[in-house]
């Protein structure tokens, strides 16, 4: 009887820590989006990019994607391209490259950098 109850709060407590982790990576993600687009919103007149690549772990949130598209409008010549692509290597946030500019707001390089490495 000891060991059933024993299994069974293990069980539970395992449940919990798997739903505590994905609500930590997802408002992690969010937060790390987010610093993307306010950094790419703040930049001002790059030069030519031609199409500013967003990689990202997952397809972007509509309210995130068309505020990227709006600092493109702002920041580009008329007819910059913003191009969407889901990289999963990234573990969460948003990698922005425009006009020899590198935004990384990634959980990988996060981490990365959490460690030391490069």
């Amino acid at each position: 009887m000891g060991l059933i109850f024993l299994f069974q709060v293990l069980v539970v407590q395992a449940v919990l820590i798997a739903i505590i982790i994905f609500v930590l990576k997802r408002t992690l993600d969010k937060k790390l989006i987010e610093a993307a687009v306010i950094r790419l919103e703040g930049l001002d007149h790059l030069p030519d990019a031609g199409r500013v690549k967003v990689r990202s772990h997952r397809k972007v949130k509509s309210l995130y994607k068309e505020r990227i598209e709006k600092a493109i409008l702002k920041n580009f010549r008329a007819g910059t391209a913003a191009v969407f692509e889901i990289d999963r290597s990234l573990m969460g946030g948003v990698i922005i490259d425009a006009g020899g500019e590198s935004i990384d707001c990634s959980l990988r390089d996060r981490l990365r950098q959490a460690f030391g490495r490069p």
